[in-house]
């Protein structure tokens, strides 16, 4: 019915984007990064903000590992650089453990350390979200080499996004 108007409009938008430069929109995460980038370009060029901006909430919900290291950070202090054995006693408390690795890599604390060390490696800079009582609840994890005792330590952080990302995110 109005297939000609949605072609037309959308002819407008790649043309408008491709006149701008096809300028790519680095902000948006997921997988497929070049078509998401590209898409999220058209879509920014012409005035949509935000495309896949709950790519990484949805995919929190159906992921038990996601799920997990989002429960963990929603427990730990936000914005501080803590190290695998901090976060292994967090998850034992939270009891997240066996959510997050099975039993072979259970056997000793060292080993347990270990294995979740490589679980946070593998989800360095990705969104973690979580549903509380009081709304969404989203992190960033950051992984980094910390120097400054003296040894050099991995460590992660569950950063806070900036305030207008939460709000755009629990909208």
């Amino acid at each position: 019915m109005y297939r000609e108007e949605i072609l037309d409009e959308l002819c407008g938008m790649v043309e408008k984007w491709r006149d701008e430069g096809c300028v790519l929109d680095e902000s948006v995460k997921h997988p497929m990064q070049d078509w998401s980038r590209t898409i999220g370009g058209i879509l920014k060029c012409n005035g949509f903000e935000g495309f896949l901006t709950n790519w990484s909430m949805q995919r929190n919900v159906n992921d038990i590992v996601r799920d997990s290291i989002a429960r963990i950070a929603l427990v730990s202090p936000p914005d501080t650089w803590l190290r695998v054995d901090t976060i292994h006693k967090t998850a034992e408390i939270e009891g997240v453990v066996g959510r997050l690795m099975d039993r072979t890599h259970r056997e000793s604390d060292k080993s347990v350390q270990q294995e979740l060390g490589r679980i946070l490696s593998c989800h360095q800079d990705e969104s973690l979200a979580i549903e509380t009582d009081d709304g969404m609840k989203s992190f960033v994890l950051r992984k980094d080499r910390n120097g400054k005792t003296g040894q050099f330590a991995t460590v992660y952080m569950f950063e806070l996004p900036a305030v207008e990302e939460q709000i755009a995110q629990e909208a």
